[in-house]
């Protein structure tokens, strides 16, 4: 069962960049809708797969999926924060804005006094 627990942490990464891939094509409402939406879509998927294991095996079995998942979940998360600059350094680019923030409505030169 630690195998088919591990499995669905792949399964969830798997889904995860699907929803990316999704989200970053086309609009911004659209990409908000593709994000909540692949957020529930994640948790219902692993939900209903964790609930069929803990219906058809022991208790035991259902721990060592359920430490497996949680283990492959967290393993790809760190990787994911390790590949990804922007979500390891508190999210900025080097001039201080946020990753991917328009830039300032009143140009700094014109705040100063």
């Amino acid at each position: 069962m630690a195998a088919v627990g591990a499995g669905l942490g792949l399964v969830y990464a798997l889904l995860e960049v699907g929803t990316h891939v999704l989200a970053t094509r086309g609009s911004f409402n659209r990409s908000v809708a593709v994000g909540v939406g692949g957020m529930a879509v994640r948790m219902l998927v692993i939900l209903a797969a964790l609930a069929v294991i803990g219906l058809v095996t022991t208790r035991e079995q259902t721990l060592a999926a359920i430490v497996a998942f949680v283990g492959t979940f967290t393993v790809s998360l760190a990787v994911r924060l390790a590949t990804t600059p922007s979500l390891l350094h508190g999210g900025s680019d080097p001039s201080g804005r946020a990753a991917g923030a328009a830039a300032p409505l009143i140009p700094p030169e014109r705040t100063r006094r």
